[in-house]
C-alpha cells in the first residue's frame, strides 16, 4: 500500500449499533493492515471514569431511569427506543450526533462530516 495514498472505506464509517442501543461489537485493525474486523463487546477503556461512567449509565437505564421526572423518562425511552429515520433527498438515514472537542455535533444527510451543532 503506497503511503502517500489515504483510502477510506465507506463500510467502516457505517454505525455498528444504533445511538440508542448499548455497544455490543466494536472495529479493530486487521493483522494484515488492510481494512478492519469486528471483535464482540464493547471496545475496553483504561480510563477508570469511562468504566464507571458506563456501568452507572447502564444501571441508570435497566433501572428505568430511577429519579428522573415521568416527562424525562417518556423522552428517553422514545429517542432510545426506536430509530429514527428521516427521509431525505439521498433515501432514508438516521441523523447521528456526538461530543467534540468544542461541544456538540451533528450529521443531517447521509456523508456528511460531524459539524458543530451550534454556531459560536
Amino acid at each position: 500500500m503506497n503511503s502517500d495514498r489515504l483510502t477510506i472505506r465507506a463500510e467502516a464509517l457505517e454505525p455498528l449499533f444504533g445511538a440508542w442501543e448499548e455497544p455490543s461489537k466494536h472495529r479493530v485493525r486487521a493483522d494484515s493492515g488492510e481494512g478492519a474486523v469486528e471483535r464482540k463487546g464493547r471496545r475496553a477503556s483504561g480510563i477508570a471514569i469511562a468504566q464507571n461512567l458506563r456501568a452507572m449509565v447502564k444501571e441508570w437505564r435497566d433501572s428505568f431511569y430511577f429519579g428522573a421526572s415521568e416527562t424525562t423518562r417518556h423522552l428517553l425511552n422514545h429517542w432510545f427506543g426506536r430509530a429514527h429515520r428521516v427521509r431525505g433527498s439521498a433515501g432514508l438515514y438516521e441523523p447521528r450526533s456526538g461530543l467534540g472537542p468544542r461541544g456538540p455535533l451533528t450529521m443531517n444527510r447521509p456523508g456528511e462530516p460531524l459539524t458543530p451543532a451550534l454556531s459560536p
